[in-house]
């Protein structure tokens, strides 16, 4: 993703990493992340051992909300390895989106096609497929504000 298409997706946020306590993540449902199987085992211990070896070297991305907690947005296994590790805080990137295509969109750019992330061809179709249903259903661009 380009430095424009960046823009164009996110409305405000501080794109600086921050220390986030666990505990005020929310995971999203199931069914709005785009790998429907949730957290892939074999992946899951390769970054749990990454991060007890090394430590996080990439931040989750998350959503402000309101009530002051945060909505993973891209990120589930290294959110998924910091709380089996027991960790308190995980590093993040705030960021809040000008719509609801333009979170769906940066989602799949995030969940690139990527054999070792369980992030499979059908799983990216299935996402674009899901992406289009919704545009159909809300129209082009539901606002997120």
């Amino acid at each position: 993703m380009n430095s424009k298409q960046y823009e164009r997706l996110v409305i405000k946020g501080s794109h600086k990493v921050q220390a986030i306590d666990l505990k005020k993540i929310n995971r999203p449902s199931t069914q709005s992340q785009l790998r429907k199987s949730g957290t892939d085992s074999a992946h899951h211990a390769r970054v749990v051992a990454s991060f007890d070896n090394v430590g996080q070297k990439v931040p989750i991305t998350v959503q402000a909300e309101v009530d002051g907690s945060y909505t993973l947005v891209a990120g589930e296994h290294r959110f998924s390895a910091a709380q089996t590790l027991g960790w308190d805080t995980i590093d993040a990137v705030v960021l809040s989106f000008k719509t609801l295509l333009d979170k769906k969109l940066f989602q799949i750019e995030e969940n690139e096609e990527d054999p070792k992330k369980n992030n499979c061809a059908a799983t990216q179709e299935a996402a674009l497929e899901d992406l289009i249903n919704n545009l159909k259903y809300y129209g082009p661009s539901p606002t997120l504000e």
